[in-house]
């Protein structure tokens, strides 16, 4: 999410970060998703492994009459392949944050960039 930025984080920053901010997805999101997508339908479409640890996996979401397609990037972590990013008609997720963590970068050192993150988590427990 971070593109170069990520060199300005210390080591524990990064850590941190990468803690707080899937953090702030899951809870974000997720709630969000479960709660107006079930019951869709999922086709696989095709796979093209880009690397031994990477690939690109096509798929197509049926919902509410509509054929939405998602390219899925995933990797290989541990034997596990996970979803690090994905497009839909033509947005993709990892770029729309980056382009967003940029534009905050220029105002903001990554320790407030931490906090406000903690805080938007700690906003979003609040509503639970």
């Amino acid at each position: 999410m971070l593109g170069s930025h990520w060199y300005k984080f210390s080591t524990r920053q990064r850590n941190e970060f990468v803690k707080v901010f899937s953090e702030f997805l899951g809870k974000f999101y997720l709630g969000k998703l479960q709660d107006r997508y079930n019951g869709q339908r999922i086709s696989f479409l095709s796979q093209q492994m880009v690397s031994s640890s990477r690939a690109l996996v096509e798929i197509e979401v049926s919902w509410k009459k509509l054929k939405i397609p998602l390219t899925l990037r995933v990797t290989n972590r541990s034997g596990k392949w996970k979803v690090y990013d994905l497009s839909a008609l033509g947005i993709n997720a990892v770029s729309n944050y980056r382009a967003q963590f940029k534009s905050i970068l220029r105002k903001e050192t990554p320790k407030q960039i931490i906090a406000l993150l903690k805080k938007k988590v700690a906003e979003l427990d609040g509503k639970s």
